[in-house]
């Protein structure tokens, strides 16, 4: 463990190096040397990261998740960079769609159902192509070919509302042959090991372990469903973004607390901090929930996964740089 220098010491930035003690609490070098080690990146890579690489690190996994963090410079201010994440105008975010937390309904009245989902709406069973709940399957064995569109919509719906209500313990797991999966105690599980953020903001930290009953103060709860193409097949997804920024530095969570196949859930939780005066350091952490890597030869499943998993989030990575710089 390294106590003198660290990544941030060639050219610490403004407020970075001068910051000693916040009300949020103390973001400094220190504070961001244990960020990095603690993601298990080492003093070398920061001469490839201020090189334009974009770096990986494996995270401690459990059976059913897959864990990477990655590493980045993009040559643009912190208030520039979380600005466009915040109001969505990345090429990434275009899919997405606000959600009123006071009706989700409306929002969720435009969610495109093709007809090649319909069809497995009508064929919901446990363990089946879908990820629903054992009332949802109930729901929807009870609904008539022609509003199983309209029913699925209006169960998303009531997944916001729980979300929104009772946080984690809202979601619904869902039905398997043999059991459940309970994306809502492994996205809490995933909250609790950021316990680190509490150094820099006790708001942050609040808002991410202990939604709704604390949002945070200075935090801002979003709220969006996305219509993605998972494994060539339309994926409706709803999903929390959290956001806390104070100036020099700025937190982004997002939790995809329902995804309608292939994997269960996921967590996402990005730190921006200002190297020299118009650079800014981000830390992009994932961890992805999915039975499909647990099991029988999951060490094999985990590296592949992961692998997979680096590449598409590097190469997103590397888009919303390039967008980012030509501002």
């Amino acid at each position: 463990m390294r106590t003198r220098g660290g990544w941030l010491s060639l050219a610490l930035v403004v407020g970075l190096a001068a910051t000693t003690a916040r009300a949020e609490g103390p973001v400094n070098a220190a504070f961001i040397n244990r960020v990095v080690e603690g993601l298990g990146f080492q003093l070398g890579d920061e001469a490839r990261v201020r090189a334009g690489e974009i770096i990986s690190q494996a995270q401690d996994e459990a059976e059913d998740e897959l864990g990477a963090a990655l590493a980045l410079v993009v040559h643009r201010p912190v208030a520039v960079v979380y600005q466009a994440v915040r109001d969505n105008e990345l090429a990434g975010g275009a899919g997405e769609h606000r959600i009123d937390p006071a009706d989700p309904d409306s929002a969720l009245a435009v969610l495109p159902i093709p007809d090649s989902l319909v069809s497995e709406l009508r064929a919901a069973r446990p363990g089946g192509s879908l990820h629903l709940s054992a009332a949802e399957i109930e729901t929807l064995r009870d609904t008539p070919d022609t509003g199983l569109a309209d029913a699925y919509r209006a169960l998303l719906a009531d997944r916001v509302r729980e979300y929104i209500r009772a946080g984690f313990a809202g979601i619904a797991p869902y039905a398997r042959r043999r059991g459940v999966s309970d994306p809502g105690a492994r996205l809490a599980a995933a909250a609790e090991r950021l316990r680190l953020v509490r150094d820099a903001s006790v708001s942050m930290d609040d808002a991410l372990r202990s939604f709704p009953i604390v949002s945070g103060d200075a935090v801002e709860h979003q709220f969006w469903w996305e219509m993605n193409e998972v494994e060539g097949k339309p994926t409706p997804t709803l999903l929390h973004r959290i956001l806390h920024t104070d100036g020099d530095h700025a937190f982004i969570a997002g939790r995809e607390f329902y995804v309608a196949r292939s994997y269960n859930a996921l967590h996402v939780f990005v730190g921006l901090f200002t190297m020299e005066p118009a650079d800014t350091l981000v830390l992009y952490l994932n961890r992805t929930f999915t039975d499909q890597v647990a099991g029988v030869g999951s060490g094999v499943r985990h590296r592949i996964g992961r692998g997979m998993l680096v590449d598409e989030v590097s190469a997103m990575l590397a888009e919303a740089r390039t967008e980012l710089e030509q501002r």
